[in-house]
């Protein structure tokens, strides 16, 4: 392993198909000794377990972690960071996929930028159009001005507009490089966040340790988003509910939630949002 210039995680649960193309497209698009693949899976009931048993037999820069339960997102990427060996961690969503050069352009650009900074590729939909990835820490203002007063981009995802590289606060956690002295620098993931939030948070700790997050629009990964939780919509919400919680604190959250309760309100916006957006 001592040419591997890159280790990426995958946690997979319950996601066979979409896991084995995003597996194919990096062995597709990239020589196998730049990279070692870890998988984390959290206790999959469908095929999974034993597509990925044949692929380490088959391939031998894959390391393979398998969970006796769903131990969540976060804690699942953190056992996968902990025994990758690379300097540079990519954190992959299973319902991704790579294009030609995208590792390579990912380690260059960290390269120049000494290993210093979270690099945020864009992200695609299935029919090649870019994907929201970014945000602006959420906070009630934020949302008072977006949902309240027609102010785009305060609160909800958004683009980075142009071609060249930009500073944002947070971005999706889907497809995250994190240099390994990053990592040493700010931690990993809070595992309290057991699915959702864990990358805004991470972010917002980066940003306070002097750490940039930086969008790069010119190197794209296709994202399906949310393959994990179709199947359980209901829990899905309630983990997205309860990291909320976690991220903003019980008072806020509350705030929170009274805001855009109203702010999304069919006559609100009617009154409101449409004129002052004028």
């Amino acid at each position: 392993m001592s040419k591997v210039k890159i280790s990426i995680v995958i946690v997979s649960y319950n996601t066979k198909e979409v896991l084995q193309n995003c597996i194919e497209s990096l062995y597709k698009t990239e020589k196998k000794a730049c990279f070692e693949l870890v998988v984390v899976d959290n206790a999959s009931q469908d095929e999974t377990i034993g597509y990925l048993d044949n692929l380490v037999k088959e391939k031998d820069n894959i390391q393979l972690i398998k969970n006796d339960y769903n131990a969540g997102f976060g804690k699942a990427t953190n056992q996968g960071i902990r025994i990758s060996k690379a300097k540079r961690i990519l954190l992959l969503n299973s319902d991704t996929a790579v294009g030609k050069n995208t590792l390579g352009q990912l380690i260059s650009f960290s390269k120049k930028h000494n290993d210093d900074s979270i690099l945020a590729p864009t992200l695609l939909n299935a029919d090649g159009t870019t994907q929201a990835s970014c945000f602006r820490f959420p906070t009630i203002k934020g949302a008072v001005a977006e949902y309240w007063f027609g102010k785009e981009n305060r609160f909800s995802k958004y683009i980075p507009e142009g071609i060249t590289p930009k500073v944002v606060d947070a971005a999706v956690g889907a497809a995250l490089l994190v240099p390994r002295k990053v990592i040493d620098k700010i931690g990993f993931l809070d595992e309290r966040f057991f699915m959702y939030f864990e990358d805004i948070e991470y972010c917002r700790r980066a940003k306070k340790a002097g750490v940039k997050v930086i969008y790069l629009p010119l190197v794209k990964i296709t994202h399906l988003h949310g393959e994990s939780g179709k199947a359980r919509p209901n829990k899905t919400n309630s983990w997205l509910v309860q990291s909320s919680r976690i991220y903003h604190g019980r008072l806020s959250y509350l705030l929170l939630t009274l805001v855009l309760r109203v702010g999304t309100s069919k006559f609100f916006r009617t009154k409101h949002v449409k004129k002052n957006s004028k």
